[in-house]
């Protein structure tokens, strides 16, 4: 075997269409894909700092980067502190944009890192990369700033993954513990080198912590260039959302919103902030905060112009405290429960919103029928005191006493706290006097009219006690602490303290339990799922809600007695995060002859394709100098399960901008609700539209510490809208030929913009969407659906591919039948591999791994194997009658050009080949799909092949297949066995070897398909243990003749590529023809590529007493055995098998697809040899024999002729003459002396169940 590749001499070139597409994805959030942390997938943030010795803010560095679309953050602190959430705060300028890096600096005390995702993400992996080459002359304009605390390597680096409990808060010279097997050291005299920090587990959180250790209160800073920073993550997690009252006890409200933590922070205002003598335009470092979502209850009235509306509604909900918590009270009616579509961030003009987007995919409701009490209720506020034990109880004074005097507080729809005195509520108010930097807290009447209060809206959350307010112009948050000292009865959230935190203790409220019925509706919010009759017998049930996709749930609370009961429930959302972002997605060119071209990518770091790739289409695929793309086929690794193949088992509900689908729908999934259920897959995949501009998911890129902007803003985000877009622009860069212009244009969403003419680069915007399945709440401009777009950078230009054969040698001798003058031929049977001297698709299409070469087409392949066999060629053949496959997979595609009468077809390229040549393409020429003996890739894998039309072999002709080709269902093989020696006619037994499997009953009989080749034949093999052998001389001048044994294959199917014994049917067959093997649906398997025999299996038997073998062989190519070196090779003639030694002539020719056997006599091989066996099967007793003149007991006597039998008897006798198969020839009676002949076709017959041969 050998493989020589060369270019064909002759340069045989076809114009294509070149299309260089550099393809950059980007979106808020992708599944199960990597994302990596650099200027340019997102932007740095800078915050100010109150401490003098944190240098980083002066030196220009940020410490907050955010991702251009993912809510995705890397941010670092020298001196982290930790929100209740464990979000990083008291974040310090650590980080710098150089040379398309981020720089990481540290100074004299560790710095932190956090890389996070909101709730229902998870980190899967995390590698970084660094680079010590930072050096103070060559990079001073990045390290001059920091002055005094010039750049030094006084130490080795520690570096490594921190867990959150280890992290050192507050300003602390020591080094962490870091998490097992993730420290590096990157050591002082390591200038130049790289260094890995990686780790792979299948959940890390929706957070991760680093610390980075260098010149450690050396008074020098230290930095370190991360070249790469990559994480992999998915965002399929489940996490609970317990609905918590805030404790509304008196005021009924027809709304009540249940604040939960998203894992997102709030920067506060951003604007030009001085330290020393630089000034940044920055957030202030101490003001960060968490970001909470609200879940909402409400009544179904509670709605006005397609929102929520507290205003309205019937006011049916409260809350009680009962058992120690509280519950939500609510009266009779229709409620629903809704995940959010957006969360509050504080904001200098009142509050702004940010988008957030959420399904709820499960759910429980527990109800309660409570308990009768008719004291007043209210909740205690305490601390608990460390030093000595003690509590103490918040009194209306406002001061803190460690005596309970049993003031019961209680809390109202808005949050305030009061107490209740002779029927007047007294607010827990308090307010702050610059002057003095003291807190003053007390309760007071509402009608007081004393503005100097602030607000007195109350929150306690896991941590405490707090409120929010305006101190020096930004809203914080406060927490009440348990001292009376004036100065600190109130702490910022992120200020480190040993003072407690306060917390309250419920009593049971005033509550009279009434009969009721709570109805939980299902998934689509219009058939009853469960109900729970809540009475003083059934005091307590749940019903959960499972397999949801969501935007809310809905439930009716009715009387029984007709007494307006209240019902006391707690709720629990179970939610998951929208997911619009796709794993992969094909880009089609539309060709002017129907033929498509497809390309498809997998996501890495939100680039398809990579940073850019050739798409090739041929010149002739398209009339005008324009192509058009479609994208469709787009994939999520988290469908549902009406995505069809598509499904994963997930709960996106994605779609593209521009599917018929998405244009149905718009953006009204209510008025759309059985569409949006149950659309078919197939027509949210694919979209002919495209944007040409991107959209802004949020303004990170205006918030760079250099903006000199005297206007302050805020880090705020917003989900995509195609009002939204069109409303926007952007600089639209055209490319056409080199000619560059920068225009700026408005958002344009349309066909036209798949358009690329020849030499032009274009941007083509591709967008996605995903959204709630059922969408059942009557807010039905509360839109739940989230957006990615898709960023395709497209330039069209002329090409050329050439191709070029590789030969690679099948068969180095043969014997087949050529012609009647070439009867027993032998020559070198070839393969050839087509690929193109041009590079084609080598990388980033999932479809296309192995197809590394561009487009070429038939004529060009048949010329350039024509061209290398004329110029003789290294390997090549001298015809191209001796290639056996032509093997053109790697090939992107085989096109079809326009019409052309010179254009050969495959038929016509095969018809040049060796007869039972194949011919392997490549998936995407589906022209030629359908044409016999041709096969074709399947998608995306490396030499899987099926086959759209038929598969014929003929006998005695090499075959050689390198890859296994699955027929379609309707499809066949079909292989037609003609006799050896045409002048003997047809017979009845042979030996065959197929390339496919065929189906059999449980007799070992094949029947062909119907609608095909009538035929029916037996399939047997050599049983062990069947060999019988006397010894004994049969006729003068013989050797010795055995018997053996054979078996019926019952198993149901035979197998390919393994001998087989026929036993033709004789009601079918004429002439020339034994049999015709058709088999529908079948598997053509590969060969070996072997000349002469090739082993199959192996039968042990004993001869003599003595193991002896026979091993079955055959032969693909067809061979040559010279008698003198293969005497113990049987071989079939005549109805039985024979010894080659016995043969006259020199050489035994076999042709392709026969068997034979080779006899191993073992210990045995000294004995007197046999020249031949016949064969009997397990379920006939008495044996095959050609002896002439056997004499049976009756006295009956059989002689066997050619082509016949005659059979004489002394006495009267009954003659009965019956084929193996079964059927009668004779039955009469001869009397005594009487003979008769009879004329029969060659084959085993039984003569008075004797058995015979004729031949």
């Amino acid at each position: 075997m050998f493989n020589i590749i060369r270019k064909c001499n002759q340069k045989f070139t076809y114009r294509l269409c070149m299309l260089l597409v550099s393809v950059c994805f980007f979106s808020t959030h992708v599944t199960a894909q990597n994302v990596t942390i650099s200027p340019k997938s997102g932007h740095l943030i800078s915050g100010k700092t109150t401490n003098p010795n944190e240098r980083g803010y002066v030196a220009g560095y940020g410490s907050y980067w955010v991702h251009n679309q993912l809510p995705l953050t890397f941010t670092v602190s020298g001196s982290p502190e930790f929100t209740s959430n464990d979000v990083m705060t008291k974040l310090s300028g650590g980080l710098k944009e150089y040379e398309g890096n981020l720089l990481l600096a540290t100074l004299d005390f560790p710095e932190y890192a956090c890389i996070a995702l909101p709730r229902g993400y998870r980190i899967k992996s995390y590698t970084i990369v660094f680079k010590n080459d930072l050096d103070k002359v060559r990079d001073k304009k990045v390290l001059e700033p920091w002055g005094k605390y010039s750049l030094e390597r006084l130490q080795d680096w520690r570096v490594g993954e921190v867990k959150r409990e280890n992290i050192l808060t507050g300003t602390n010279l020591n080094i962490p513990t870091f998490v097992p097997g993730t420290e590096i050291t990157i050591p002082t005299n390591s200038v130049g080198q790289e260094f890995t920090m990686t780790r792979t587990a299948d959940d890390m959180g929706n957070r991760i912590f680093f610390a980075f250790a260098g010149n450690i209160n050396q008074h020098h800073v230290g930095v370190l260039r991360i070249k790469h920073i990559e994480i992999k993550f998915a965002a399929n997690e489940t996490f609970e959302v317990p609905l918590n009252p805030i404790g509304n006890t008196t005021n009924k409200v027809s709304l009540a919103e249940s604040a939960f933590n998203v894992g997102k922070v709030d920067l506060g205002a951003i604007t030009r902030r001085v330290k020393e003598d630089k000034t940044f335009y920055a957030y202030d470092a101490n003001q960060l905060d968490d970001i909470n979502a609200t879940a909402l209850l409400y009544n179904e009235g509670a709605v006005n112009n397609g929102t929520w509306d507290a205003t309205k509604g019937s006011k049916t909900i409260s809350a009680v405290g009962y058992q120690g918590k509280y519950w939500y009270a609510v009266q009779e009616g229709t409620h629903y429960v809704e995940a959010p579509t957006n969360i509050k961030i504080r904001s200098g003009q009142g509050n702004r919103t940010t988008p957030i987007a959420y399904r709820i995919v499960g759910a429980d409701i527990t109800a309660n029928y409570g308990k009768t009490n008719t004291s007043s209720g209210g909740f205690k506020i305490w601390y608990k005191n460390a030093s000595d034990g003690k509590y103490y109880y918040l009194y209306t004074d406002g001061q803190w006493y460690p005596t309970d005097y049993n003031i019961l507080w209680h809390m109202d729809e808005e949050g305030k706290i009061y107490y209740l005195y002779n029927g007047i509520k007294y607010y827990l108010s308090w307010y702050y006097t610059y002057s003095t930097g003291e807190y003053t807290i007390t309760s007071r009447p509402s009608s007081d009219g004393n503005d100097s209060y602030y607000g007195m809206k109350w929150t306690f959350d896991e941590v405490g006690l707090y409120v929010y307010a305006p101190i020096n112009g930004i809203i914080q948050r406060l927490y009440l602490r348990g001292t009376n000292e004036a100065s600190k009865r109130f702490l910022f959230w992120n200020i480190p303290t040993t003072l407690p935190s306060v917390y309250r203790t419920l009593t049971d409220d005033p509550f009279t339990p009434k009969n009721y019925k709570l109805t939980v509706y299902d998934k689509t919010g219009d058939n009853v799922l469960a109900t729970a009759n809540i009475n003083a017998t059934n005091k307590n049930q749940t019903i959960s809600l499972t397999d949801l996709n969501n935007d809310a749930i809905k439930f009716k609370v009715e009387s029984v007695n007709g007494d307006n009961p209240t019902a006391l429930l707690q709720i629990k959302l179970k939610l998951q995060p929208l997911n619009p972002y796709l794993a992969e997605v094909d880009a089609v060119c539309k060709g002017d002859n129907g033929e498509e071209v497809t390309r498809r990518f997998g996501s890495t770091d939100f680039k398809l394709g990579g940073e850019e790739f050739i798409y090739k289409v041929p010149k002739d695929f398209v009339a005008s100098n324009k192509a058009r793309f479609v994208f469709r086929e787009a994939k999520s690794d988290y469908a549902d399960e009406t995505y069809g193949p598509l499904t994963k088992n997930g709960h996106s509900r994605y779609n593209l901008v521009g599917s018929p689908y998405n244009v149905l729908v718009k953006n009204d999934l209510y008025s759309h609700k059985t569409e949006v259920m149950n659309y078919d897959y197939k027509d949210k995949i694919t979209t002919t539209k495209v944007g040409n501009i991107p959209f802004k998911f949020n303004n990170s890129a205006e918030l760079y510490n250099t903006n000199e902007s005297t206007t302050g803003s805020y880090l705020y985000e917003q989900n995509f809208s195609m009002t939204a877009y069109t409303n926007s622009s952007d600089v639209v860069t055209k490319n056409k030929n080199g000619n560059i212009t920068n225009t700026t244009e408005n958002g344009v969403f349309n066909e036209q913009n798949t358009e690329v003419e020849d030499l032009e680069t274009k941007t083509m915007y591709l967008f996605a969407a995903d959204e709630t399945r059922y969408n059942i709440a009557p807010t039905t401009a509360e839109v739940h659906r989230a957006y990615a777009y898709y960023d395709t950078k497209v330039t069209l230009q002329m090409a050329d591919y050439t191709p070029k054969v590789a030969w690679e040698q099948v068969y180095n001798t043969t014997n087949y039948y050529k012609d009647n003058a070439n009867k027993d031929h032998s020559e070198v049977m070839v393969g050839a591999k087509i690929t193109t001297t041009e590079s084609g698709y080598d990388y980033a299409d999932l479809l296309s791994k192995d197809e590394t070469s561009g487009y070429l087409t038939i004529n060009m392949i048949h010329d350039a194997m024509q061209t290398s066999i004329n110029n003789h060629e290294a390997g090549a053949p001298q015809s191209l009658s001796q290639v056996l496959y032509v093997d053109g997979s790697s090939l992107f595609s085989v096109v079809k050009p326009e019409t052309s009468v010179n254009e050969k077809t495959v038929e016509d390229l095969r018809n040049k080949l060796a007869k039972n040549a194949l011919i392997y393409l490549p998936y995407r020429a589906t022209n030629y799909a359908a044409n016999t003996n041709t096969a074709i890739k399947v998608k995306g894998s490396q030499d899987t092949f099926i086959g759209k039309g038929n598969v014929i072999l003929t006998d005695k002709n090499p075959f050689f297949a390198p890859f296994n080709i699955q027929l379609d269902a309707d499809k066949y093989a079909q292989f037609t066995r003609e006799n050896t020696n045409v002048t003997r006619g047809r017979t009845i037994y042979n030996s065959v070897v197929l390339p496919y499997a065929l189906t059999l009953d449980a007799d070992g009989k094949h029947t062909n398909p119907a609608g095909t080749t009538d035929f029916e034949f037996t399939l047997s093999e050599m049983k062990a243990n069947g060999l019988q052998y006397d010894g004994v001389q049969v006729a003068s001048g013989r050797d010795y003749q055995a018997t053996q044994q054979f078996k019926k294959i019952t198993s149901g199917k035979s197998e390919a590529n393994t001998p087989y014994y026929v036993t033709n049917s004789e009601a079918y067959g004429s002439g020339n023809i034994s049999f015709v093997a058709v088999e529908k649906g079948a598997l053509i398997e590969k060969s070996v590529k072997q000349d002469g025999l090739v082993n199959g299996k192996t039968v042990t038997n004993l001869l003599q007493g003595n193991a002896t073998n026979f091993t079955s062989k055959y032969s693909y190519s067809g061979t040559a055995l010279p008698r003198a070196t293969n005497g113990n090779v049987f071989y079939f003639s005549r109805n039985k098998y024979v010894a080659l030694r016995n043969l006259r002539d020199p050489n035994l020719y076999i042709y392709p697809f026969r068997a034979v056997y080779e006899f191993d006599g073992g210990a045995a091989a000294p004995a007197k040899m046999f020249n031949s066996f016949v064969v009997s099967w397990d379920d006939i007793d008495n044996n095959t024999t050609d002896i002439n003149g056997i004499t049976q007991a009756d006295g009956l006597q059989v002689t066997v002729e050619k082509g016949q039998i005659t059979v004489a008897t002394g006495t009267t006798t009954t003659v009965r003459v019956v084929s193996a198969a079964g059927h009668s020839h004779v039955n009469t009676t001869l009397q005594a002396g009487e003979s008769a002949t009879y004329t029969l076709p060659a084959g085993i017959y039984l003569v008075n169940n004797k058995k015979v041969i004729v031949y």
